[in-house]
């Protein structure tokens, strides 16, 4: 619980005003303000000092969400294009119904895995000296690099 400069029996409110606050505005913080004459500070304050008003905070958020999904799942039942299709690209992803794709490979790992053989990037001792960044000179056409001998 962090300490204030000033000890709660001073604040001219009780949790349970302020919990009567937030049922009245259906537990959103900015409105409960109002109603209290202060600012949302004090509110979240309430909120983490007082597990009662917390608790309440939590139940109201709940009855929010659950508030949305009744009036999204009415919106479904009757049709309407924009309810199916945020309702399929947020619970249907398992069955393809995203605008994002994600590619892995088995078992989640990546598709290609690039390793770096004498990667110039790294500070080498013949690389010492040079700007930082600059690859290394090619060596001369040979049989060692490819390149048939004349």
């Amino acid at each position: 619980m962090p300490k204030s400069s000033r000890p709660p029996s001073l604040s001219p409110w009780t949790p349970e005003q302020v919990i009567a606050a937030l049922r009245k505005t259906s537990g959103l913080r900015y409105l409960a303000a109002r109603e209290l004459g202060c600012s949302m500070h004090t509110i979240n304050r309430f909120i983490s000092r007082s597990a009662a008003v917390a608790t309440v905070v939590k139940e109201l958020k709940g009855q929010r969400v659950d508030f949305a999904e009744g009036k999204l799942w009415e919106a479904i039942q009757k049709g309407e294009a924009w309810a199916i299709c945020f309702f399929l690209k947020t619970q249907g992803k398992d069955r393809g119904y995203t605008e994002r794709h994600e590619y892995t490979g088995r078992d989640g790992e990546p598709l290609l895995t690039v390793r770096y053989v004498n990667d110039w990037r790294k500070e080498t001792p013949a690389l010492r000296g040079r700007p930082a960044g600059d690859p290394p000179a090619l060596p001369p056409p040979g049989p060692t690099n490819g390149t048939p001998p004349e």
